[in-house]
């Protein structure tokens, strides 16, 4: 049974009891300061590194729009889709000029709770599982929930008083902004290295008795719920034959999509095998000395 949003702030107070703005927090993954610790770059991106995300998300959109020219028709190929030619690095830079983020003594605690935050999302969210010493799945319905409990605990003030059972008349919310951690180190994973962010929640999972589980992270189809047209009374043989028609359609066609899907993660994983291990699979070996339930990834299994 999935956690409700109490069970996960509880869970998260009993690995960090001070919240993610403790100092101790900061002093133990930045003892160099933030300003000094490779992880800042993260926060705050030089311009060479923004052009580069820049490269990337254009080369990404690109190929969508390569796959969708594909198949359009041939006379509609360049009046749909015109081409967008890449930027160089001084065009960029006029269409986007660099403005030093203002930094101020609030980000030194902010910034680097955010990016707990951001990486406590990876941790239990993109299809991975933490298992508590109990054997409960610490886990949320939706990743949208997840994200919003995240971005409560990031707000949680150091100097809160800790608290551990899921009681709701212990917690002031603080109507915080789950967006800014729904997807979380997607944005910022290239900019630095994330391994001691990662390997501060395994030491801190291991310390309460929990376990993980790596999930291979895929795309998954939202098929909506069949939709009932009418009563009886109205029962029309016509209308019901062309909604049987187009039932079957749709039907047929998410078949196609999802074999699509299973093609692509299966591809995805014999790739991931031939790689490096993920930083998060690699900081857990670290702490738990071996790699974690689910890594390798099977590549005869598309979930």
């Amino acid at each position: 049974m999935d956690f409700d949003e109490y069970e996960m702030l509880a869970f998260f107070s009993r690995l960090f009891p001070g919240g993610l703005r403790h100092p101790a927090l900061l002093a133990e993954l930045c003892p160099e300061g933030w300003e000094r610790s490779p992880l800042f770059a993260c926060m705050h991106p030089s311009a060479a590194r923004c052009y580069e995300e820049h490269c990337e998300l254009h080369q990404t959109m690109k190929s969508l729009d390569d796959n969708l020219r594909a198949r359009l028709l041939p006379e509609h190929r360049e009046s749909e889709l015109p081409d967008d030619p890449e930027m160089s690095f001084e065009e960029y830079l006029r269409e986007y000029p660099e403005e030093a983020a203002p930094f101020t003594a609030e980000a030194v605690v902010a910034e680097p709770a955010e990016l707990l935050g951001l990486c406590l999302w990876d941790v239990f969210g993109d299809n991975h599982l933490v298992i508590t010493e109990d054997g409960e799945s610490a886990a949320m319905e939706t990743l949208g929930e997840l994200a919003g409990v995240i971005a409560e605990f990031h707000a949680r003030a150091a100097d809160a008083p800790e608290w551990r059972e899921p009681d709701e008349d212990m917690w002031e919310w603080h109507d915080a902004d789950p967006m800014r951690f729904e997807t979380g180190t997607l944005w910022v994973a290239g900019r630095a290295d994330l391994a001691p962010v990662y390997r501060m929640i395994f030491r801190r999972l291991r310390a309460v008795g929990a376990d993980w589980e790596y999930g291979f992270p895929r795309l998954h189809l939202h098929e909506p719920p069949p939709v009932d047209d009418g009563s009886f009374s109205s029962y029309d043989p016509s209308a019901a034959l062309q909604r049987e028609t187009e039932r079957k359609a749709r039907e047929a066609e998410m078949r196609r999509r999802r074999r699509r899907l299973d093609r692509a993660a299966l591809a995805a994983k014999r790739e991931a095998r031939r790689q490096q291990p993920p930083a998060m699979v690699l900081a857990f070996q670290v702490d738990y000395g071996g790699f974690p339930s689910g890594w390798p990834p099977d590549p005869y299994d598309p979930e």
